[in-house]
């Protein structure tokens, strides 16, 4: 393991535990009702792989949309405080 990726891994690790966070997360997605993603939902499987993707917007600073990697779609939104932890 080289330096820069020891360090990365210190850096996580010492950032989860000032949040509180414990993985695996389970939530609730927002914004499941616009776009055709309640077919997406209803598609996917449990254990499916999932990307958290923030996109900061200068009306919503804590934007984080669920992207389900399987499917190749947007499922919907986390909520502030999650995202704000995250």
């Amino acid at each position: 393991m080289g330096l820069r990726s020891y360090l990365k891994t210190k850096f996580f690790a010492r950032r989860l535990r000032k949040s509180g966070l414990i993985f695996p997360i389970r939530t609730k997605i927002n914004g499941v009702s616009s776009n055709d993603r309640q077919g997406a939902l209803a598609q996917s499987m449990p254990g499916d792989d999932l990307q958290i993707v923030r996109t900061p917007l200068k009306k919503y600073p804590h934007n984080t949309y669920v992207y389900s990697i399987a499917l190749n779609r947007v499922l919907g939104y986390l909520d502030k405080e999650l995202s704000q932890k995250l």
